[in-house]
């Protein structure tokens, strides 16, 4: 996608190349030149975007890693405390319980993994797709 992105850009530039060749009032001239300006941002884009997504999905992590140390701690205590606790006072329930607990659990993390999967698929297909949207950048100042 980058290639193709890199391609129909440079497609532009010849665009306003042409049309600013043709030109020959001042104020046209000027108009195209901050065509330019703006292909040039949007080129130089098409090259910075992955790096940008890459710090953004970092960072990301980052902050995830330090909320799931925070967190196990929690959990394990909440598990101890209450879950086991009600699993020895149950007695003769204490089989359904568990049976019934195992399910709701099972249904929960098939869940997450069908939303974990739909980001994941999403995220992909927009950072297949970003070096294309820089391209509507430049071509939408060409239209102005």
């Amino acid at each position: 996608a980058r290639s193709i992105a890199i391609i129909a850009s440079l497609a532009v530039l010849v665009y306003i190349g042409i049309r600013m060749a043709i030109a020959s009032v001042a104020t046209d001239k000027a108009k195209y030149k901050n065509m330019i300006v703006s292909w040039l941002q949007s080129f130089i884009l098409i090259f910075i975007l992955h790096y940008i997504i890459y710090i953004a999905m970092y960072l990301e992590q980052q902050i995830i890693n330090i909320l799931v140390t925070g967190y196990k701690n929690i959990e394990w205590t909440l598990f101890t405390n209450a879950v086991l606790g009600i699993f020895t006072e149950m007695g003769t329930w204490n089989t359904v319980v568990k049976g019934l607990t195992f399910w709701i659990l099972v249904i929960c993390q098939a869940k997450f993994f069908y939303l974990y999967v739909k980001r994941l698929l999403s995220i992909a297909f927009l950072i297949i797709i970003a070096p294309l949207i820089t391209i509507t950048y430049a071509i939408d100042k060409v239209r102005r």
